[in-house]
């Protein structure tokens, strides 16, 4: 029996940061563990007052549609964690990529943007 790819994104400090593609929830739990620790010095942050190193707040969850897309479409900010592909969703410096910023404004559906217009006539 054969699973397929699922989507994870990794948040740190409550941004997604890498996007990658594990078939289970504990090989993404792994990556999660795993990739942080070779950025350690990328990642941690020093506090605003004490100027001691907070560790970060790092979660693994399933990608987003815009995430996702991203990850398909993976400019030239890849590497890999053992031989799984890992997607930058931001870079070192906390901005988001331009191919994610793209990807997802290119996604609005018309829909939603219809609603948005629905809203603004409705308002005066």
């Amino acid at each position: 029996m054969s699973f397929s790819l699922s989507t994870f994104t990794v948040e740190i400090n409550g941004t997604p940061t890498i996007a990658f593609q594990a078939r289970w929830h504990v090989e993404a739990d792994d990556i999660c563990r795993g990739w942080p620790n070779l950025h350690w010095d990328e990642i941690s942050s020093k506090g605003p007052r004490s100027g001691v190193a907070l560790p970060p707040i790092i979660k693994v969850r399933l990608a987003r549609a815009s995430e996702k897309a991203a990850y398909n479409v993976a400019g030239n900010d890849v590497e890999f964690y053992g031989e799984v592909k890992i997607v930058k969703l931001i870079d070192a410096s906390g901005r988001q990529d331009e191919t994610d910023a793209s990807v997802s404004t290119e996604n609005v559906s018309d829909d939603a943007i219809a609603e948005q217009q629905d809203a603004h006539i409705g308002d005066g």
